[in-house]
């Protein structure tokens, strides 16, 4: 996994369901022998940069959903989102990594309705941040598009990126990068399958407003 994402030439990585501490000291050990100094771990979020930064903090989902229900683990382990500021010549710009409900991406009502009040809870936290600080949400959603959780997050102005990435799984489509305040024109989203994950990683290029940092 970490030969594979070096040879993308990231500045910033976002990885998600990196659930013990053991694995990620691997992983910051080995990314620091390649010049990444910064890391910032909260729940199964790492994030792994070049750059520093001005800011991170860790939230928990107040929303978890039910221990009756496919979504036990979720709720005995606790989701949430990490949300870090980053410094560039073009101006400071925001990241924010999550990983919502699981329960196999379930679409029932009961999964999706609790998948929406955690994007409101992301949302609402942005917003207190107050401003006009462009932002990139990146993260496995656990929902397809066009459900309800995923026009909530439309309806917070934020838009998707990768749209021209067409599933990030066999069947399905539950991997995004949602931008708010950024030209959208202007990121270059891929997808790439590996035989090491169930899961397609996401690459996108901010080429103009952050100086051409590239974050998977």
């Amino acid at each position: 996994i970490i030969s594979i994402l070096l040879k993308k030439h990231p500045d910033i990585i976002c990885l998600q369901e990196v659930f013990l501490k053991s694995n990620a000291h691997i992983l910051q050990e080995r990314f620091s022998q390649k010049g990444f100094k910064h890391f910032f771990k909260f729940k199964d979020l790492l994030i792994i940069s070049r750059q520093p930064f001005l800011f991170s903090v860790g939230k928990e989902f107040m929303s978890q959903g039910s221990f009756l229900s496919f979504a036990a683990l979720d709720v005995l382990y606790g989701k949430g989102f990490q949300v870090i500021g980053i410094k560039t010549k073009m101006g400071d710009f925001v990241i924010v990594n999550t990983h919502l409900l699981s329960a196999y991406a379930f679409s029932a009502p009961r999964y999706q309705s609790v998948r929406e009040n955690q994007v409101r809870e992301i949302c609402a936290y942005l917003k207190t941040k107050g401003g006009d600080v462009p932002i990139v949400l990146v993260g496995d959603f656990n929902f397809q598009p066009y459900t309800k959780p995923y026009r909530t997050i439309g309806d917070f102005t934020f838009h998707d990126c990768s749209q021209s990435v067409l599933r990030t799984t066999k069947r399905k489509k539950l991997d995004y990068i949602f931008s708010s305040r950024i030209n959208s024109h202007e990121i270059v989203v891929r997808g790439q399958f590996t035989a090491l994950s169930d899961h397609s990683f996401l690459e996108a290029n901010l080429p103009s407003y952050a100086s051409g940092i590239h974050f998977l």
